[in-house]
């Protein structure tokens, strides 16, 4: 079963990046060409290559793609633009994703947007994940996101735990439940020797799987982080 996903995800990855080269990404449409080939509508719709609106952009872009996985979907997204710490990518036909220093801190184009997620500046967990886990670090998050055309507020409180990698880094659960509730999701990150993060499965909408984030296209088209690790 673990195989066939596999072989299906990377045909769907290849026909919607278009072409593969030496193993590496070609950029292409990202998301908005699933219905084309699942037949599950996502609700996007093509749309220009421009800077959406309300992201400012304080320096010129350039670094390499986010390479990101949804269900058996995998895509690169190109940067195009950087604010302080935080870097947004942008798909031709309209998925947008913005990033923290490897936490998703925004998306939108799925049909459901995140529109935000709050995290302080000095929050520890931007100083290692594996130090907060090992100091049972505790924090709270702010979500906001989309839901029958008004902004839905979700605020959760979130514990870290910690298991090591054999190659010395760790695989640090993020536990976030609601206030008087049962857990409600689960952010997991595997980190490298010297804390990095090398990839990580983040939820962004209680209505859709989570999204996976990956170090290198190889990963991207051999792993299913929902089933394994990095």
């Amino acid at each position: 079963m673990i195989r066939y996903g596999l072989a299906v995800c990377s045909a769907i990855c290849f026909s919607i990046l278009s072409a593969c080269s030496n193993g590496d990404f070609i950029y292409g449409k990202a998301l908005g060409d699933i219905s084309q080939i699942t037949g599950v509508s996502t609700g996007l719709e093509p749309k220009e290559d421009t800077l959406p609106r309300g992201i400012a952009a304080t320096a010129a872009a350039s670094g390499p793609p986010l390479i990101v996985g949804f269900n058996d979907i995998r895509v690169a997204i190109p940067l195009v633009a950087e604010s302080g710490q935080s870097l947004t990518y942008v798909a031709p036909d309209g998925f947008v994703i913005s990033m923290n220093k490897g936490f998703v801190t925004r998306t939108s184009g799925l049909g459901t947007d995140l529109n935000g997620v709050y995290l302080p500046a000095d929050t520890p967990i931007f100083a290692g994940l594996n130090k907060a886990a090992k100091d049972e670090l505790t924090i709270e998050r702010i979500y906001e996101y989309w839901e029958k055309s008004r902004i839905k507020q979700d605020t959760v409180r979130c514990e870290f735990t910690s298991r090591p990698r054999k190659n010395g880094g760790a695989v640090i659960d993020e536990i976030c439940s609601r206030y008087f509730e049962d857990k409600a999701f689960t952010n997991r990150y595997w980190t490298k020797a010297d804390d990095t993060i090398e990839c990580s499965r983040q939820w962004i909408h209680p209505k859709l799987a989570p999204l996976q984030f990956f170090s290198t296209d190889q990963q991207a088209l051999t792993l299913d982080l929902t089933q394994n690790g990095c």
